[in-house]
């Protein structure tokens, strides 16, 4: 990471054992701590990726968010959250035996920093990933169907 000075990282919600160590980069780290919902849009549009590492999420409702502003993610391979990335299509999925690989996990966002095609196409089918998977009417008729028991598994 050291090679790449011009990254800015924005770290936002809390850190789970306050250790965040980006090897030299301490100084291109900004901690926003709890974001309000109504500046998460602004917060995620003055970012490239979403670099989402939880190890445990209900759902990663964020991720849906930040692919609605274009933005594509990163993230693990988990329950929850795979529900809400699609690898290739809204960002990255990291296997799960790469969690807490930082070489890979460094490897995923240098390749789509460094390569603009990728990134662009994430970008926009990041946003249609969203829009057609969860708009209104979907996510209705998806909890209609799972209050009338006529849920497909």
């Amino acid at each position: 990471l050291s090679k790449f000075t011009d990254l800015r990282f924005l770290i936002a919600g809390p850190i789970e054992n306050n250790s965040i160590n980006l090897n030299g980069l301490d100084d291109n780290i900004e901690y926003l701590g709890f974001v309000k919902p109504e500046k998460l849009g602004e917060v995620l549009v003055s970012g490239t990726i979403l670099l989402n590492l939880s190890k445990r999420d209900g759902f990663g409702v964020v991720n849906i968010e930040a692919a609605a502003h274009g933005v594509p993610v990163i993230a693990y391979d988990i329950v929850g959250i795979r529900d809400s990335v699609s690898h290739g299509n809204s960002g990255v999925l990291i296997p799960e035996e790469y969690i807490v690989d930082i070489q890979y996990i460094t490897s995923e966002v240098m390749s789509l920093y460094n390569n603009d095609k990728i990134f662009k196409d994430l970008q926009l089918s990041s946003f249609y990933f969203a829009k057609q998977n969860f708009n209104e009417l979907v996510v209705m008729n998806n909890l209609i169907r799972l209050i009338c028991n006529d849920w497909e598994y």
